[in-house]
């Protein structure tokens, strides 16, 4: 930053400058009124009256770009042209450019007058000239980069032939916005340095008190936070989308979407669930040195992503330093395209075929149950059933026998369910890690590095349970070989193990296959009753021998992802893409086939509903038992003699039949539903395009609906399509100057809710469009567009969350006020001080959609001791840099309160002049047109602009005392300067900077010498 940012000229204009227009906040020590005024400034002078100024410097320039309102809407293309450029981006030096004036980028004609002429285009490798601190002048350009860049992949010559389907960059911009849309200045790594303005510096103010606020601050955050890397992971995946997820791009250059398939490999999932250390584009694709400037294609000899390369490039420090150079033949952008036919795509359409056999199985039967409990009648055999269920379980011997589940069984089931859960818990925010959903769970469990400890632990406990269920296997099998032993004295051990297997209650056996197709036939109609079934049927000992199959294929390949080092050397690199896809596929069918179908059948079903109490009490429901196990019920009503033809048979009355019947009905849509969005889903995993994540909707042009989607996501802490993080948010391509954080729609302002007007509604005259936008965020619409003007005693902030109520003044006026109180001496006093200004910085946060400077001041003041040195620290920042949150962040505008016409509501007949309007467009004729305009804006009038009615030495349009407004504050708005400026703006003329500044008193000369002249304004 030049020495102007810091010398007293500076704190004289900035006096002026910085008070000027409707604005709120704290005002200057100064009064800019009483200042004297340069020679000519009664007159409007041109530049070249008042010899040779610097107008358009950082300081001039700052007068008018400090405003977040500045802007305009482009009628022609929609686009939305800000001009904002904040002062904390220089005197904060909160980027790489702080210590540039705006001229050392920007050139062109006419820049010393206001509304200036178009800039020139910029051009990002021309030389700078830093001036120090100390007055030296540094020399330094960007040339060294674009000579890199001409050597690489992205050579000016290659970027300007991409064929964008909608180009990000205006003609003559520079190529380096493809990347750099907006500063690239790291945030202090967290944990590493203390936070900027607190106890960091605060040793250095003995000596460097004077150079302290530029150079320390500068050097920690350029240098101390360039040792991190300088975008987080998902932003850095959003600068290489800008090209390689264009779909014409992709299209001419015969490429795959490489950032939607990173992000669908391991480090992308990562990433998207918060982690921000995993791999990033650049740790891959970077020159050796890790300079992102000098990327070069992978069939280059000397490129990171060579095929002789790739073991250095993956087996580094940070990233895989153990594992085998194999590694490298597993995928980072694993894509399946189904013209290659790899093993990759034939081993996932063999798992695609085993869940849609399955589930269309199961989707089938599910069906065909509800369907005949919907149509079929009630069959007396099938009711007799149920009533023989009821008797057996009357006595305590029936009751074991026909036990689903012992004790043992059920704990075994309960903690494969407990292990089961975390692992679906754990595992399919992994799987759909682009999903809210995961990032929700990934967070609440504790961040990616959690989730994945908490998913092997699981793996291992179920590993555990299913070691302990075998061993119970062999106790139970034992037992049958040495019953079978006595029962058979002398058969040999072969024949004595092999009736031993084949009594096993879960081995699957013809009998079943035969009665599951029976089963199909009765659903269909085909047969006249179910199947008699055995304790266990054919569906559920498949599901039973899945949990071995699954096991088996989970286990393994969920432990060759975990060790990555050794597998490769052992098996290959490529054997971790098997991996991933069985583990992934079989982890899918596990939880489809739990999640849906055994669920459905143990709570949902008719036969089951509300809860089937097999695994908690061991007894299944009657109906159940009677419909899908009747050979195991009759086999237990014969050993306990009890005649099946001899129970009382209990008939249900018309009312649970009709309930039964209307579940039944109820759940058919449901099923059918889910059946075919599994049959979606299976279709979009083998024919089509990988998901795609919401990383790659880059707003390429700053339009109505970007802006207001931004605003909307930095109001709730969101990004541009709803997530819940926004650690990954960018702007607009080629939009380099930082957007308004604080920007909100104005939701009560039916003017631009209507349709009509934008969000930035002037756009009449393009001299006036920004200058006008930038009042109308702290103005109300009808505070110039009534056609009887309000008195200005009726003018109040009005409320925008509380429908124009009138409220007190903006939260940052009066914490302003306040901070103008010295700090008392009584530790007492100050302690309610310090109360006072967290309760006004509380309502400020709550206005300015928790500004993240607010946020952190309150922080330090609730975090120091009141009387102590770090707490007046941070009470003397708050004064020096509180005016700078007074430029419409208020959650407030001046209007009318109540209901006046502030909160004017159309009827039903401007809507219908509106709606004509709009859709019209220019084609109306101009009688039709100005009689719809007319309409459409009852009692509103469209003035000329009127500056003055508030700018002038006896303001008829405002009060500013009624609204809190401080004396120092009105004076500088009622200036001379500022009504000259008015007076401008109201005839179309431009006026100059040079004009505006009065002359600088003249530096205290040393001893002994002459005291030099006044210096001429600048």
């Amino acid at each position: 930053m030049s020495p102007a940012l810091t010398s007293p000229k500076v704190t004289l204009l900035a006096g002026l400058l910085l008070t000027s227009l409707l604005s709120g906040g704290a005002a200057s020590a100064q009064d800019p009124a009483a200042a004297p005024s340069p020679a000519g400034a009664e007159t409007n002078t041109p530049p070249e009256a008042v010899g040779s100024q610097q107008v358009g410097s950082t300081e001039g320039c700052l007068s008018c770009h400090r405003f977040p309102g500045l802007g305009r809407v482009d009628h022609e293309d929609g686009e939305i042209h800000l001009y904002f450029t904040s002062e904390r981006y220089y005197l904060d030096a909160e980027g790489p450019h702080a210590r540039l004036e705006c001229t050392q980028c920007h050139s062109g004609d006419g820049l010393e007058k206001v509304p200036h002429d178009e800039v020139g285009p910029v051009d990002c490798t021309q030389a700078c000239h830093l001036v120090t601190s100390a007055g030296a002048n540094v020399h330094f350009s960007h040339q060294g980069v674009s000579k890199r860049m001409e050597a690489s992949v992205h050579s000016s010559e290659a970027m300007g032939e991409l064929p964008f389907a909608v180009d990000p960059l205006r003609e003559g911009q520079s190529s380096c916005l493809y990347c750099h849309d907006e500063p690239v200045f790291a945030a202090l790594p967290e944990g590493k340095y203390a936070h900027r303005g607190s106890e960091l510096t605060t040793r250095c103010d003995t000596c460097h008190d004077e150079e302290l606020p530029v150079d320390a601050d500068y050097f920690v955050q350029h240098t101390a936070a360039r040792l991190e890397p300088a975008r987080p992971v998902l932003q850095s995946a959003q600068v290489c989308a800008a090209c390689h997820s264009d779909e014409a791009l992709l299209a001419d250059m015969e490429q795959h979407d490489a950032v939607t398939s990173y992000l669908h490999s391991f480090h992308g999932k990562a990433s998207l669930l918060g982690s921000g250390e995993t791999a990033t584009c650049l740790d891959c694709h970077a020159a050796e040195d890790g300079n992102a400037h000098g990327m070069l294609p992978g069939d280059d000899a000397t490129s990171m992503t060579n095929e002789a390369n790739l073991g250095l490039t993956c087996r580094t420090s940070g990233c895989h330093p153990n594992a085998a150079p194999e590694l490298t033949d597993a995928a980072v952008h694993l894509r399946v395209d189904p013209a290659a036919r790899t093993i990759e795509y034939w081993l996932i359409v063999a798992f695609v075929a085993l869940i849609a056999f399955e589930l269309s199985t199961y989707f089938g039967l599910a069906i065909l149950e509800l369907v005949n409990t919907i149509v079929r009648r009630h069959d007396p055999v099938e009711l007799r059933r149920v009533s023989l269920v009821h008797a057996i379980q009357e006595t305590a011997k029936g009751r074991k026998l026909i036990e689903r589940m012992t004790i043992g069984q059920r704990i075994q089931h309960w903690l494969l369910v407990v292990t089961f859960g975390m692992l679906v818990l754990t595992g399919m925010p992994m799987r759909f890690a682009w999903h809210p959903v995961s990032e929700f769970i990934a967070n609440a469990m504790g961040g990616i590095a959690a989730l994945r400890v908490i998913h092997r632990a699981s793996g291992v406990g179920m590993f555990i349970v299913f070691g302990f269920h075998l061993l119970y296997l062999g106790v139970q099998a034992y037992k049958l070989f040495q019953e079978h032993k006595a029962a058979q004295p002398g058969r040999s051990l072969v024949l004595l193990l092999k009736d031993t297997a084949l009594s096993m209650p879960m081995l699957p056996t013809p009998t079943d296959v035969k009665q599951f197709t029976q089963m199909y036939m009765y659903l269909l109609g085909l047969r006249n009753e179910r199947p008699a079934r055995g304790k266990y049927h054919f569906s559920q000992k498949i599901e039973y021998w899945a949990v071995f199959w699954g096991m088996g294929i989970i286990g393994l390949s969920g432990l060759m992802m975990w060790w990555t080092d050794w597998v490769p050397a052992v098996l290959g690199g490529r054997a971790l893409n098997f991996a991933i896809i069985v583990h992934s596929y079989e982890a899918f069918l596990a939880m489809m086939y739990i999640v849906i179908a055994h669920l459905y059948a143990v709570i949902l079903a008719p036969a089951a509903f509300p809860l089937s109490l097999a695994a908690i009490t061991g007894q299944m429901p009657a109906h159940e038992m009677a419909e899908n196990h009747i050979g195991h019920l009759e086999s237990v009503a014969r050993s306990l003699d009890i005649d099946p033809e001899k129970v009382h048979v209990h008939h249900p009355t018309l009312l649970q039949s009709a309930i039964k019947r209307s579940y039944a009905l109820f759940l058919v849509a449901p099923v059918a539903l889910l059946g075919a969005w599994s049959a979606n889903y299976l279709y979009d995993q083998t024919m089509g395009e990988l998901p795609g994540v919401e990383v790659e909707k880059l707003p390429l042009r700053l339009d109505e609906p970007t802006l207001v989607a931004m605003a909307e996501g930095q109001a709730t802490g969101g990004t541009l399509s709803g997530s819940a993080s926004d650690r990954y948010q960018r702007g607009p391509l080629a939009h380099y100057h930082q957007i308004p954080t604080w920007y909100r729609p104005d939701a009560g302002n039916t003017c631009a809710g209507s349709g009509c007007h934008e969000s930035l509604p002037h756009g009449e005259r393009k001299e006036d469009r920004a200058w006008l936008n930038m009042h109308s965020t702290f103005v109300d619409c009808q505070v110039c567009h009534l056609e009887t003007q309000p008195d200005k005693a009726e003018l109040r902030w009005v409320s925008l969350a509380q429908g124009r109520a009138e409220r007190q003044a903006p939260a940052v006026m009066r914490l302003a006020d306040a901070l103008k109180v010295p700090l008392a001496e009584d530790l007492a006093e100050r302690t309610r001080q310090n109360e006072a200004l967290v309760a006004l910085l509380d309502e400020a946060i709550a206005d300015a959609g928790a500004d993240p400077e607010l946020v952190d001041w309150r922080q330090q003041l609730t975090s120091s001791r009141v009387g102590g040195p770090v707490h007046t620290l941070h009470v003397d920042q708050m004064r020096r840099k509180v005016h700078l949150h007074g430029h419409g962040e208020f959650g407030a505008k001046i209007g009318l309160p109540g209901s006046h016409a502030s909160t004017w509501a159309p009827t039903e007949a401007v809507r219908t002049a509106a709606k004509a309007l709009r859709e019209g467009g220019a084609n109306l004729p101009e009688a039709e047109r100005t009689r719809l305009i007319a309409e459409s804006h009852p009692g509103l009038k469209r003035p000329e602009v009127q500056c003055t009615r508030c700018h002038a030495d006896a303001p008829e349009g405002i009060d500013f005392a009624a609204l809190s407004y401080s004396e120092t504050r009105t004076n500088a708005l009622l200036s001379n300067t500022i009504v000259r400026q008015a007076e401008a703006v109201e005839k179309g003329e431009p006026f100059y900077i040079p004009s505006l500044l009065p002359p600088l008193p003249a530096p205290p000369a040393p001893e002994g010498t002459q005291a030099p002249a006044p210096e001429e304004p600048r």
